[in-house]
């Protein structure tokens, strides 16, 4: 077994390199772009690599931006976020809030340069409704 201790792995074309065991397959890929951003002001983001912006399409609907496209549409991604609501006045942990402990990422438009994410809670006195989220984040794998 040996150990690569470097500063940087570059790749040498414009695909993000990739992880190959001793006969050339592909065994893993490092994460090409990631975003974590505020759901609850106009989609300011927080930390990102290889994301130009995030637009706020309405209650609990975004639209992630990449700096450089995907060659399709093929790309894994993973949602999560932080389960607070902004439609509640107080903050921290209430019955209220998380109500039904359900908060729910999906996407709704997936292209090579963007992705539509949605934000959804459930209670079980409001039901499903749309939400702002005061924290999303997101990591996207692919070529």
């Amino acid at each position: 077994m040996s150990t690569l201790a470097v500063g940087t792995i570059k790749s040498n074309s414009s695909v993000a390199p990739a992880i190959q065991n001793t006969s050339g397959t592909v065994v893993g890929h490092f994460i090409n772009k990631f975003v974590n951003f505020n759901g609850e002001a106009t989609g300011t983001i927080l930390s990102s690599n290889g994301i130009s912006s995030v637009t706020d399409l309405g209650t609990g609907y975004y639209r992630i931006n990449f700096s450089a496209s995907f060659s399709d549409t093929n790309y894994a991604y993973a949602l999560g976020a932080m389960n607070r609501f902004s439609s509640s006045s107080t903050s921290g942990p209430t019955s209220d809030k998380n109500e039904g402990g359900d908060l729910r990422l999906k996407h709704d438009q997936k292209a090579a340069g963007t992705v539509e994410i949605q934000s959804w809670r459930h209670t079980n006195t409001v039901g499903e409704e749309a939400n702002d989220t005061p924290e999303i984040c997101a990591l996207f794998i692919g070529s």
